[in-house]
């Protein structure tokens, strides 16, 4: 069967290399909220809410989350 989710999430990023331009290296943080819909309005065993937090680098246009 199919799950739905609603996800939201907040992120801050700190330029370390060439501020201000298209090949802008930065240090972020992400955090993400997530409630599981589907499993909120079955009962389903364990909670329906999740938190995720995480790093990631970015290079211009170009990111990797770890």
């Amino acid at each position: 069967h199919g799950q739905v989710a609603l996800v939201a999430g907040i992120g801050v990023g700190i330029p370390i290399a060439n501020a201000g331009r298209g090949a802008q290296t930065s240090i972020n943080l992400h955090a993400w909220a997530e409630y599981e819909v589907s499993r909120g309005m079955a009962h389903q065993a364990g909670s329906p809410w999740a938190f995720i937090i995480g790093p990631s680098l970015t290079v211009g246009d170009v990111g990797a989350s770890f």
